[in-house]
């Protein structure tokens, strides 16, 4: 299992590599295509080199999200499958070790058991949480039950989810940015946010809706006439509440940026 593993991780590399060359050989190496050659390989490396559970807090995020699936699907966030229960009690660690490598596997070709019932470790104060967090991993979910995936398969398509809606957010802010794309694309493919795009975990979401408020602060401060931009600022600065409630609003402050266009940052250029 190791062995394919590494092999995995192995061609996600290389082929960030080969896109790197070739976009550098054609001289047309953008940020924005840097980060999106990072973001699908470098992301897909972690996605399976990384647990399920290497996140912190993960199997609280991965049930908020199977709960939200399970009212959609069986009318009752408390209900799951049993062969969803009996792989999350066989994998579910707080501190992956090589052991835990096996256990994934055998999660994975265990047999499937598709009957319905209640699941009394879902904790109805999950109810917290707002389902905007968490939407790649529910329609991850959703897709998995619907086309009858063992539970492995299930969450490793949720993280996928997960994965390519962040990369498409973080890529879009790159894309909006008029100043700092560079920084955008590097901070988007630090470890740390390789680990959060495809982990349980609301982080991604934040993290990607946070980028696009301040692309979007920036857009009108150096495009003022542009009404779009506003339109953007007014839609992220709303989502930024939504995902994270007031934690985020700190970002807020940014919008002053509108106020104050006869300061130079010379330092952004």
């Amino acid at each position: 299992m190791l062995s394919y593993l590494q092999a995995f991780v192995f061609v996600n590399i290389l082929l960030f590599l080969c896109g790197l060359v070739f976009w550098l050989s054609r001289k047309a190496l953008t940020p924005l295509r840097f980060y999106i050659l990072g973001g699908v390989f470098l992301g897909g490396a972690f996605l399976g080199l990384l647990l399920p559970w290497t996140m912190p807090d993960s199997a609280v995020h991965f049930w908020v999200a199977y709960q939200r699936a399970a009212v959609i699907i069986d009318g009752d966030a408390t209900l799951a499958r049993k062969c969803d229960i009996d792989g999350y009690n066989l994998s579910v660690c707080e501190n992956p070790s090589i052991a835990n490598y096996e256990k994934n596997y055998n999660v994975w070709v265990m047999p499937k058991d598709e009957t319905v019932e209640g699941a009394s470790f879902i904790d109805p104060g999950l109810s917290f949480y707002k389902s905007w967090n968490y939407w790649p991993q529910i329609l991850g979910i959703l897709l998995g039950r619907k086309l009858h995936l063992n539970f492995m398969p299930m969450v490793y398509l949720a993280r996928l989810f997960q994965l390519l809606a962040v990369v498409a957010m973080t890529a879009y802010s790159i894309h909006r940015t008029p100043i700092g794309k560079h920084v955008f694309a590097m901070l988007g493919l630090l470890p740390i946010g390789l680990q959060t795009m495809s982990g349980f975990s609301y982080d991604g979401m934040v993290w990607a809706v946070a980028l696009n408020f301040i692309a979007a602060a920036l857009w009108c401060y150096k495009r003022p006439k542009d009404r779009v931009g506003y339109i953007h600022l007014l839609v992220f600065t709303a989502l930024l509440a939504l995902t994270k409630g007031g934690g985020y609003l700190i970002l807020l402050p940014l919008a002053f940026l509108m106020l104050s266009r006869e300061i130079e940052y010379p330092l952004w250029r």
